[in-house]
């Protein structure tokens, strides 16, 4: 004999107004996801692809050039200074590490960092066109030797963006 089971006009495998409320709340967290990407409330943070050269990269050298060449601007690269010093405190979403630390000057009486030729400037972004050097001789790494290797880092993501080594 077999067993069977049969289900009578008047049972439901779901009520009908559970159906409704699921459809709805399904309708709504649909909704809510769609409005957050177009509104931008749901963002990554994303590494600018600009195209870095660093120039003056070389056993002896005491000074250093930044440069962008293209692509994505790095909004709020570095803060103001009022003198040119560029201390560790000075590097925004933008950093320069050598051999990993990060660069500062010491004596803001010798600073000669200058951003496109202008020493003591203010918050500035890093776009495409724009230079800044860095005097090694007046920071805690001095002179370039082999093997030093020089990063321009992304800090908001820890990206580096470019990396040279002294050859």
């Amino acid at each position: 004999m077999r067993a069977s089971k049969r289900m009578s006009k008047d049972e439901h495998a779901v009520s009908p107004v559970i159906a409704v409320i699921m459809m709805i709340a399904i309708t709504v967290i649909i909704e809510t996801v769609a409005a957050a990407f177009a509104f931008d409330v749901i963002h990554e943070l994303k590494t600018p692809n600009a195209a870095i050269v660093i120039e003056g990269v070389h056993q002896g050298s005491t000074s250093i050039t930044i440069i962008h060449y293209g692509k994505d601007t790095i909004v709020d690269a570095v803060s103001g200074t009022t003198n040119g010093q560029l201390g560790t405190a000075n590097w925004n979403a933008m950093d320069v590490r050598i051999n990993g630390a990060v660069f500062a000057e010491n004596d803001p009486a010798n600073a000669t960092t200058r951003l496109n030729g202008v020493t003591g400037f203010w918050a500035a972004d890093f776009t495409v066109g724009d230079e800044l050097k860095l005097d090694l001789s007046d920071s805690a790494h001095g002179a370039l030797r082999t093997g030093d290797s020089i990063s321009v880092v992304y800090t908001p993501t820890g990206d580096v963006l470019r990396r040279v080594t002294v050859t």
